[in-house]
């Protein structure tokens, strides 16, 4: 009888090996799932942290809207208290005043953000300047001048979260159904 021991050891050689290799290959698929994991979450988070900070600007905005009128009316009715003179003609005079300042702030606005895209899916596609005509139109802005900078941030919030899309020709449009498809594997 033949000696197989070395035909036996080489033949483990050879398995060693190519167990090695297939775990060299997982190996490989794990790290590079890792980092498209990573560069997702990174976009997801920085997508996150925009819309945060979008928020931040829009409850500052209607903080310092709805605020400004009500310390103004609180302002008013102590200074006639000390007077005692003339206390019934200004309260009487602000009274009606203050009721229409709270049916506002019963309505919010909606963020610009979510008209932008609510308009765009009314209207369909549409260029910068007809979004920022109807954001002026609904009183997101004091100004046209002063839209600008804002409108473009939001802008390019809404598209990179997926909620638009900007056509080669600079209009935006809602997104493609393949587009929401996309966006709800990626969450």
């Amino acid at each position: 009888m033949r000696d197989i021991r070395a035909d036996l050891e080489e033949r483990a050689a050879l398995l060693e090996s190519q167990i090695n290799s297939a775990d060299a290959q997982f190996d490989k698929l794990v790290e590079q799932l890792k980092a498209e994991y990573e560069t997702r979450l990174k976009n997801v988070k920085a997508e996150f942290a925009a819309v945060r900070t979008l928020l931040g600007i829009e409850d500052r905005r209607l903080a310092n809207g709805a605020s400004a009128p009500k310390p103004q009316a609180q302002a008013r009715p102590p200074e006639p208290k000390p007077e005692q003179a003339q206390p019934a003609p200004p309260p009487q005079a602000q009274s009606p005043q203050p009721a229409p300042k709270p049916a506002q702030a019963q309505q919010p606005q909606p963020q610009l953000g979510d008209f932008l895209v609510r308009k765009l899916r009314e209207g369909g596609a549409m260029a910068r300047d007809e979004l920022r005509q109807l954001a002026v139109q609904e009183g997101y802005f004091a100004e046209t001048d002063t839209a600008d900078g804002q409108l473009q941030a939001t802008l390019v919030h809404v598209v990179q979260a997926g909620l638009a899309r900007e056509l080669p020709n600079g209009k935006f449009a809602p997104p493609t159904l393949l587009d929401t498809i996309r966006l709800r594997r990626a969450i």
